[in-house]
């Protein structure tokens, strides 16, 4: 969820991100540093809202079964929505 507590930051962050980009960013995404053997890597992550998530399922063709949300971290906010689909 891009409204989780932890991305809050990045979320305050991306206008400024966005002008430095020049465009190449859209709103909820971010790039989180990946540390694995002694390696030190960013990688983009798109953080959906529930609503665009869903959008972006049905403009895929795909049929939504059932649609779930996670929440771990976070007691009010979901960390993670999941979807069961059928093509």
């Amino acid at each position: 969820d891009r409204f989780a507590k932890r991305f809050l930051v990045d979320l305050f962050l991306f206008p400024f991100r966005y002008i430095k980009a020049l465009g190449g960013y859209e709103f909820g995404d971010i790039e989180i540093f990946w540390r694995q053997h002694n390696l030190n890597v960013k990688r983009f992550y798109h953080l959906y809202s529930k609503r665009e998530f869903i959008k972006d399922v049905k403009k895929a063709g795909l049929k939504i079964i059932e649609v779930k949300d996670i929440r771990l971290k976070s007691k009010k906010r979901p960390d993670n929505f999941f979807v069961v689909v059928r093509k």
